[in-house]
Formats: structure tokens, sequence, C-alpha cells
């Protein structure tokens, strides 16, 4: 087995609750960090949905549409194929 993380998605402005605008860049910074150090592999979806969040992401809300999930979907599906690929 081997291990694929995958970073959290942005938070928009106004989500609530215990949801900060910009959190998720400080938690994914700490997380990525440590999974370099063990050298585990990092799915950034977060890099994925930021410059797309109007079309993938619900208005003020951590949820995605339809086609969000289908995009993340898809590059999970990548990410995976990736490790199964190099073995």
């Amino acid at each position: 087995a081997q291990l694929v993380f995958s970073t959290t998605t942005p938070y928009p402005k106004g989500t609530k609750p215990y949801r900060g605008y910009g959190d998720e860049v400080k938690y994914n910074k700490v997380a990525t960090d440590l999974m370099k150090q063990h050298g585990i592999r990092v799915n950034d979806l977060h890099a994925l949905v930021l410059p797309r969040m109007e079309e993938l992401q619900r208005l003020v809300n951590v949820h995605f549409t339809e086609v969000g999930s289908r995009a993340l979907a898809e590059q999970v599906v990548i990410s995976i194929s990736e490790v199964l690929n190099s073995k």
C-alpha cells in the first residue's frame, strides 16, 4: 500500500461554522510539509479548485457542484493511477 494525501479545498468567504477564510492554506502547509518529510505523495486538490471556485464550488459553502465533484474525482483517479503505474 502507498499513501496519497489530498489537500483541503478552499473555504469560501463567509463559510460557517468554524471555517475561517484562508485557514485551509495554513492547514495545507503544515500537512504537506509533514507529508514531504515522510515521502508521502500529495494530491493538491486546493490548487485544482482555487482558480475555478465559482465553477466548481457552491456559493459560501465547502461543498461542490456536480461539475466540481466530477473534477475532484477525475483528479483523484489521476493521482491514484500515477501511483499504480509507477509500480
